[in-house]
């Protein structure tokens, strides 16, 4: 019932969250970080809970809701971001304009210093003797020096008003390149949450397929789920126990049959979707789990196969699980970033060839960790010169 008023809680909430008419991007985004952290709560309330199916889908469903807010905050920000571009682009538009005027207005400036100069030039090889006596009377005489006064102050003016425009001038300038290196911010930002909204669309693909995937291989029932747990959990083990010990076989190459594909271990339980094997079906849950290791951490192997480090283990193969698929359910469960290998089956008896020059060991179970799975489980681990280790598990 708790679960229930959690999951109905979140849904009001995530309903409530409409923008609001006239509402700025700004206070959208607010709203929706606010949203974002309601459900971040509802999370750690969630994982503090005990482990039930319908707990586990609670779960997926409010990360499905948070990573849905994720994308609306990215696509506002984008929106954002491009809006604050056009204002921009229209900033340097109008600063433009502005120093063509400036410009002008400078170059007119120059034009009227240029005459004022020669006037000057002229005025001041005028004596003070043409002045005193080539006047008509003493009136005039004052009235050339008044000339010469206002000429001066004029000059004076007009070379202040110079400067102020050239500093005018200097300023825009600044203000243009100021405002070309903040766009530059501006692009860089909208690429980032570009990149981002499609990570979030990701996410988004990713856990809806994990809940779909815990939904069909429980078949929604609280008994198959909690099998799947102890399934998952004694692999876990299993391959952890198989990173070290073991019987040598020795120095084997690239491509060498290590052994033929099984069904050995927990590969998985009839009671979480696959039959247990009979006479009749023999092979049910068949599948080799190969796992890659660099310093003791499991790493993806795809990346080594594509560049070439290491070989497909088996030939014609169909990828059933990636590495790291199903997150949410390894680390809320386990700690663990999602799947640690990639399954895969060419069929069961199919032949299991070494990735990598290395020298092998034949590892397995001393015992069967849970009564329903197909008995102890076998594999084989290789350790590489160039310090990765690959592990092949539910040999035959």
């Amino acid at each position: 019932m708790k679960i229930r008023k959690t999951l109905v809680s979140i849904i009001v909430l995530i309903s409530l969250f409409a923008p609001t008419v006239g509402a700025s991007t700004t206070d959208e985004i607010s709203e929706n970080q606010a949203l974002q952290d309601e459900i971040r709560r509802k999370l750690d309330v969630l994982q503090a809970e005990g482990r039930s199916l319908q707990n586990q889908i609670a779960y997926m469903d409010s990360q499905i809701a948070l990573t849905n807010l994720k994308i609306d905050e990215a696509q506002m920000k984008i929106l954002e971001r491009q809006t604050e571009l056009e204002g921009l682009a229209t900033d340097i538009e109008t600063l433009i304009a502005r120093i063509g005027r400036i410009e002008e207005s400078v170059q007119y400036q120059h034009e009227v210093y240029g005459q004022r100069l020669r006037a000057r030039y002229k005025s001041s090889r005028v004596s003070a003797f043409e002045i005193l006596f080539g006047a008509d009377s003493l009136s005039d005489v004052f009235a050339r020096l008044k000339y010469l006064r206002m000429m001066e102050q004029q000059d004076r003016r007009l070379i202040s008003q110079m400067n102020d425009t050239q500093h005018n001038y200097k300023n825009q300038k600044k203000l243009l390149e100021e405002t070309k290196v903040q766009v530059e911010l501006v692009k860089q930002e909208l690429e980032q949450e570009k990149i981002n909204l499609e990570a979030r669309r990701t996410d988004l693909a990713r856990q809806r397929k994990e809940k779909e995937h815990i939904l069909a291989i429980t078949r929604e029932e609280e008994a198959n789920y909690q099998r799947l747990l102890e399934q998952v959990r004694a692999e876990l083990e299993a391959l952890l126990s198989a990173l070290s010990g073991g019987v040598k076989i020795g120095p084997v190459k690239k491509g060498d049959i290590l052994a033929l594909e099984g069904n050995t271990g927990c590969v998985c339980s009839y009671a979480v979707g696959c039959n247990p094997p009979t006479a009749e079906y023999p092979t049910a849950g068949s599948h080799l789990h190969f796992g890659v290791y660099k310093d003791g951490v499991a790493v993806d192997p795809r990346p080594y196969m594509e560049s070439g480090e290491l070989d497909w283990p088996e030939k014609n193969t169909v990828v059933t699980q990636e590495f790291g698929e199903n997150y949410d359910f390894y680390m809320r469960n386990f700690g663990v970033p999602g799947h640690n290998g990639i399954d895969m089956t060419s069929g069961y008896g199919s032949s299991i060839f070494a990735a990598a020059d290395g020298v092998a060991y034949a590892t397995g179970e001393d015992k069967q960790y849970l009564s329903w799975c197909n008995g102890p489980g076998n594999g084989v681990r290789v350790e590489h010169d160039n310090g990765l280790v690959t592990l092949y598990w539910h040999l035959k």
